[in-house]
């Protein structure tokens, strides 16, 4: 298990930079939110650029989760396309389920609302910098030093 704590007053920069899309989830007093609910359904989840230890690896297998890469698809990318930017705004492509059966209910908090911060927030994230599947219209040869110099010299 692992504690990360966000640098700013909102916890979802911390949610969309986890290594895995299976780990992009927000439980609340009243809510569910998954931002890639198709994957989870499905039982996959996508590598972002960080790195994970081969003990995580091993641990979804064992749970029947498959984990996919943009370069493994036999087509176009689509929604795990790492050079495809998703926003939280409007929570467009995120899932919200309702699980409190108290959901309804008033309580008097001075806590702010997770749910109005998820909907009203504007972050933006993608899983990766450049797409390398030659099957995705988002695809970007790989950036090297030596390219980004030869590009300066013309």
């Amino acid at each position: 298990m692992t504690i990360t704590e966000s640098s700013t007053d909102s916890i979802l920069p911390v949610v969309v930079s986890s290594p895995l899309t299976s780990m992009m989830n927000i439980i609340t007093a009243h809510r569910i939110y998954c931002m890639y609910p198709s994957l989870l359904k499905r039982r996959v989840s996508v590598k972002g650029v960080h790195s994970i230890p081969a003990s995580t690896v091993l641990l979804l297998k064992h749970r029947g989760i498959r984990i996919e890469w943009s370069t493994s698809c036999q087509d176009a990318c689509g929604e795990i396309c790492p050079a495809h930017w998703r926003r939280t705004k409007n929570l467009t492509g995120v899932e919200s389920t309702v699980w409190n059966p108290f959901a309804n209910t008033k309580f008097t908090s001075n806590i702010p609302s997770w749910e109005g911060e998820l909907g009203c927030a504007n972050f933006k994230w993608r899983l990766g910098l450049v797409c390398r599947n030659r099957r995705c219209p988002n695809f970007s040869p790989s950036i090297t030093a030596s390219s980004i110099s030869h590009e300066r010299l013309r």
